[in-house]
């Protein structure tokens, strides 16, 4: 049999050997055994792709170029042909939601001098061509009252009936017995072509897209001191139709001129207006020559002075017409309607009689 080597067997004593070999300092022997150097870990060193080149001057170029925001290209951009579809797409005409509300109320005050103006000229044309002789109240003055009593009247209607709520000043008008009758009688009377045609124009209306919006023509608005001298009372030209049926024979036609200016019409506290103070004329009390001459006075006066030598021959055929002066304590009690109609109770049955019925049948 071969023989075999066997380890010997591990005892405390061989363990407590290899411990003292393994702790024991190294020997200062003549040829020590050189020290072990022990390892450190070394650390990662750190990469980029950018290649940091300071020295290569085209290299930082290029790298600035990288981060320069971009360029337009050449040559001039074109605009979008895409057109907006939002207006489109709500659709205002169909899909339009209207609230109800207050209704909003935008009075239109018309300047009165050029209505005036348009009767004078219309009037003047068709004069001659009316029989008026059966009439004693007709004269081309008083047709001239007649259009502008029913255009302010027009105007008093539609405060009444077009507003939401009727002005202070149209209250009276419903309010009021007296002037409600006289009203209910001016709607009676006769509207000529002409007129009519102003009236078609002066309609309340309102805008489609804001039916709460209301544009009435009308007085509520009115303030006689705001709106002094685009406002003629036709008083003033029934007054001229007195005058020439109140005249002599011989009178000279400025004299009566003069006088027409100078008669007071309107009284407001202790300050008194005549037709020179609506027309432009003569401003001086004691009739002196001191007419200021403007659009509106020639008109009339190319009316008046022709006028004068016809009306001083037919005088017997004119009825006089005298109206009662309207007072008001102060210009803020100051109402339109009475005043553009000449409303007042001394003068109520002249109104009604002589200028709204028989007027009407010349024109009819």
């Amino acid at each position: 049999m071969s023989s075999q080597s066997v380890a010997a067997p591990t005892t405390v004593a061989s363990l407590t050997k290899k411990l003292e070999e393994s702790t024991s300092l190294p020997s200062h022997s003549d040829n020590p055994s050189p020290p072990k150097k022990m390892k450190t870990q070394s650390k990662p060193k750190l990469t980029t792709s950018i290649q940091f080149d300071i020295t290569n001057k085209s290299a930082l170029s290029d790298l600035s170029k990288r981060y320069n925001p971009p360029q337009p290209p050449p040559g001039e951009s074109t605009a979008p042909t895409k057109k907006s579809t939002y207006f489109e797409k709500l659709d205002v005409a169909t899909r339009l939601e209207l609230d109800h509300g207050t209704q909003h109320i935008i009075d239109v005050q018309p300047d009165l001098r050029f209505p005036l103006q348009y009767f004078m000229y219309n009037v003047a044309e068709e004069y001659p061509d009316l029989t008026t002789k059966a009439h004693p109240y007709v004269s081309i003055f008083t047709l001239i009252a007649y259009q502008q009593l029913m255009l302010n009247a027009y105007l008093l209607v539609c405060d009444l009936h077009a507003r939401e709520t009727a002005s202070y000043f149209a209250q009276s008008y419903k309010n009021d017995a007296l002037k409600s009758d006289f009203l209910s009688r001016l709607l009676s009377c006769y509207i000529p072509p002409d007129l009519e045609l102003l009236i078609n124009n002066l309609a309340p209306t309102y805008d489609p897209q804001r039916r709460l919006q209301v544009y009435v023509p009308s007085l509520a608005a009115y303030d006689f001191l705001t709106d002094y001298g685009r406002s003629v009372p036709p008083s003033m030209f029934i007054l001229a139709h007195h005058l020439l049926a109140s005249s002599r024979t011989n009178a000279e036609p400025e004299t009566i001129l003069r006088t027409f200016y100078a008669t007071t019409i309107l009284e407001i506290g202790n300050t008194t207006y005549t037709p020179s103070n609506f027309l432009g004329g003569y401003f001086d009390r004691l009739q002196r020559p001191t007419n200021h001459s403007n659009w509106l006075n020639s008109r009339f006066e190319k009316i008046f002075n022709p006028v004068i030598g016809r009306a001083l021959v037919q005088r017997p055929t004119l009825a006089k017409t005298r109206m009662h002066v309207q007072h008001y304590p102060a210009a803020d009690q100051v109402n339109p309607y009475d005043l553009l109609l000449c409303y007042s109770e001394t003068n109520l049955e002249k109104i009604l009689e002589v200028r709204c019925v028989q007027l009407s049948k010349v024109r009819s």
